[in-house]
């Protein structure tokens, strides 16, 4: 940012919160900027509710086709299906891929400015000043990270912090802990495969310490 810009509001975070509010204000006649250290949808649409929607719904065509094709008229023999889990995970990632895509075009439309980094407020809103907002470098921890080097500074009259949650760690003992990973982490790994069952340990939308287990196609 070559310097400052003043806004009606400044949203934290495009997960759904983020992006619906920053588009819905703008649609009101706000100017809006929204400010993302990832990609634009947040976890939830990246790496969390949709892409795991994407693979269970696999996993369940692949059960429901394997298990009940017979009464269905469709013979199948278990031992001859494979699985290609480089095609499952690639559909994962053009479903997420377009609605990234989505999002950004809603965006423009609508007139608002997106940031990339990470937001840190440094004033609230006084009688005489605006709330300032400082944007600096994300780093590569997506959910505790600091921010780098500072990029820039804007200010606005009101701010939307839409950053979401955390995920809890389930009380695993360490020697488990390697079987599990977060969204962040496995879904946008190109080489990611699933085991036979796989523990999710964290909902983003609520940060809540349960935890679901699938079973996933041998």
């Amino acid at each position: 940012m070559a310097q400052s810009k003043h806004y009606d509001l400044i949203v934290i975070g495009s997960g759904p919160g983020g992006y619906v509010g920053a588009i819905r204000a703008a649609q009101l006649g706000l100017k809006v900027a929204c400010v993302e250290r990832g990609k634009l949808g947040g976890v939830c649409l990246n790496w969390g509710c949709i892409p795991t929607k994407a693979l269970l719904h696999g996993a369940e065509l692949y059960q429901e086709a394997v298990t009940h094709g017979t009464e269905w008229g469709i013979n199948i023999d278990p031992s001859a299906v494979s699985v290609d889990w480089d095609k499952v995970m690639g559909r994962s990632r053009e479903i997420t891929g377009s609605l990234n895509n989505g999002v950004g075009f809603l965006f423009k439309k609508n007139k608002i400015d997106h940031y990339e980094g990470h937001a840190k407020i440094t004033s609230g809103r006084t009688s005489a000043t605006p709330c300032t907002v400082e944007i600096s470098e994300a780093d590569d921890d997506y959910y505790s990270g600091t921010g780098g080097k500072n990029s820039g500074t804007l200010t606005a009259d009101n701010v939307m912090i839409a950053t979401g949650a955390a995920p809890n760690e389930l009380p695993f003992p360490r020697a488990m802990a390697r079987r599990s990973c977060r969204a962040t982490t496995h879904s946008r790994s190109p080489n990611a495969r699933s085991p036979w069952s796989s523990s999710v340990p964290e909902r983003s939308a609520w940060n809540s310490p349960t935890s679901s287990t699938r079973s996933a196609p041998r």
